[in-house]
């Protein structure tokens, strides 16, 4: 759980990072993007109860919530080289 913990919260950061940072890329998927984080927030508010506290269906969907996110990460980053490329290969 706490290795759980850390991972979100750097999760968190990093994504907040990257939002501000290439936001005039980002188009409509900004908006997706910061769905995700406040997902990520609730997360880790989670995470941060007792490990006692959380029951196993609680653990799995916590889970199923940040698998989600980087599954939304991954496909984006994808588009994005994708597009990169497409760029270089077209200039």
């Amino acid at each position: 759980m706490s290795e759980a913990r850390l991972r979100t919260t750097d999760l968190r950061s990093d994504l907040a990072i990257a939002i501000r940072l290439h936001e005039s890329f980002l188009g409509n998927q900004r908006h997706q993007l910061e769905d995700k984080h406040l997902d990520l927030t609730l997360v880790a508010a989670g995470l941060n109860r007792k490990s006692g506290e959380l029951s196993q269906s609680e653990k799995v969907r916590l889970l199923g919530i940040t698998g989600a996110i980087l599954d939304l990460l991954a496909g984006q980053c994808g588009e994005l080289r994708s597009s990169v490329e497409k760029g270089v290969s077209n200039g």
